[in-house]
């Protein structure tokens, strides 16, 4: 059984007392927000802010699983959220950072316009494409290219307004971009990371850069954008050149599988290669999904065997050997089920919708009621590398993205919000809202 994501052709992964479950820490975790909302006021991101939580309460109020009342609240709470974020975003000096910066609002935004009718009263802001334009024309040898704060990240932005024309000189000039930084090895090509970037690196004095494999700040990220950018039809030659060759060098990388996996953190020169953990944003399961959804939209089929070798193999890792401690989409058991759960729908593997089961189970067994943001903590590391439990409530480490997992594994509201994970395709491209909204 194959689809092609469609949004029309979504089921719910869960059912019986397991999506009941999961409804209810859905439901718990709504209601929660509002109180740690308040101690967040000056956060706009899409990661961890206001930006992040409007789209989380637009895809509750779509869902339907609150009454007329909550419903209503709901949609009010997003249309709040949205225009606060965007108008600090006109008023204040932000990075043009996709999950970080003014750009995850004004892609919040455009996300809301286009998939439901309730939100097209809320005026786009002229901001985002000057202060896009001006990042564009930084040099690119210093710009950071990955997903979560670069060039990556703006082609997602500018993937969700198509059709606009400026959208599409933007993605042509963000190729452009890549194809500068582009390094040309024996397999491939990658793209060069400063080392500053990673902690583990930063005491490496002889290492200068190196190469990231992951999807949040690394060449799998550019390999999705990539992808989107040709199914799109925006500079399709250079695009899908690019592609290509990414696509060769990344599965050049891989290490003989074992039981902690095949993709390494990072590679370069002098680097001592250690096997990711189980994630989104690093690691064989976010590599396997974003590479076939990469090979659906180029209909390439020897990509698509690779991504479900990877994925298959992601999904027979042992709990005890993933690395997982917390239930976040990006390095979380809600995240792992989120991924199982798109490539379900995609294929209709049975070992996928087992391995979507068991994290969902996994992040369902974590939740702790009355603890947290509705029963869910999340774990880091203070300034001194010591353990440190929070009360997240942001998109991609808290618990509105746990709830956006849970929601869509338990309903039929295809999830298109993760498309600003590179987890889905790219929009229609019509600009037209798909869904009315409506309390």
């Amino acid at each position: 059984m194959t689809s092609n994501f469609s949004s029309t052709a979504w089921r719910p992964l869960l059912t019986g007392a397991l999506r009941r479950s999961a409804l209810e820490a859905v439901r718990e975790i709504a209601a929660s927000l509002p109180s740690h909302i308040k101690r967040a006021e000056t956060d706009d991101s899409l990661a961890s802010g206001k930006s992040g939580l409007a789209v989380t309460y637009a895809y509750l109020a779509q869902s339907g699983i609150g009454n007329n009342r909550e419903t209503a609240e709901y949609l009010n709470r997003a249309r709040q959220l949205i225009s606060s974020a965007t108008r600090q975003m006109s008023s204040e000096v932000m990075a043009p950072s996709l999950h970080c910066g003014f750009t995850g609002a004004a892609w919040s935004l455009t996300h809301l316009q286009r998939e439901f009718f309730g939100f097209r009263g809320l005026d786009r802001k002229r901001k985002p494409s000057r202060a896009l334009d001006e990042a564009l024309c930084q040099d690119s040898a210093s710009a950071d290219y990955d997903l979560i704060d670069g060039l990556v990240g703006l082609g997602v932005y500018a993937l969700e307004r198509l059709p606009d024309p400026a959208a599409a000189d933007c993605l042509n000039r963000i190729v452009d971009q890549l194809a500068v930084r582009a390094v040309y090895q024996k397999g491939g090509i990658t793209f060069a990371t400063q080392s500053s970037r990673s902690s583990a690196l930063k005491s490496n004095n002889n290492q200068t850069n190196y190469y990231d494999l992951g999807v949040a700040h690394g060449i799998a990220g550019v390999i999705g954008l990539l992808a989107a950018v040709c199914s799109a039809g925006v500079a399709y030659e250079k695009a899908r050149a690019l592609l290509n060759e990414t696509v060769k060098w990344l599965i050049s990388q891989k290490m003989e599988s074992n039981v902690r996996g095949c993709f390494p953190y990072f590679v370069g020169p002098g680097i001592r290669r250690k096997r990711a953990r189980l994630a989104w944003c690093y690691g064989d399961a976010g590599i396997a999904a974003v590479l076939l959804v990469a090979a659906r939209s180029v209909k390439n089929s020897s990509w698509e065997r690779e991504a479900l070798r990877i994925a298959q193999g992601a999904a027979r890792r042992r709990a005890d050997k993933a690395g997982i401690v917390d239930a976040g989409l990006c390095h979380g058991s809600a995240g792992l089920g989120h991924i199982f759960n798109r490539i379900f729908q995609a294929t209709g593997t049975t070992w996928s919708q087992k391995a979507g089961w068991f994290w969902f189970t996994h992040a369902l067994d974590q939740r702790r009621s009355g603890e947290g943001v509705g029963g869910f903590l999340s774990y880091t590391r203070d300034d001194k590398n010591q353990s440190l439990w929070t009360e997240e409530i942001g998109l991609l480490e808290g618990a509105a993205g746990i709830a956006l997992a849970l929601l869509a594994a338990a309903s039929s509201l295809a999830p298109s919000w993760d498309r600003v994970l590179l987890l889905s395709p790219a929009t229609n491209n019509s600009g037209t809202p798909r869904k009315t909204l409506t309390p």
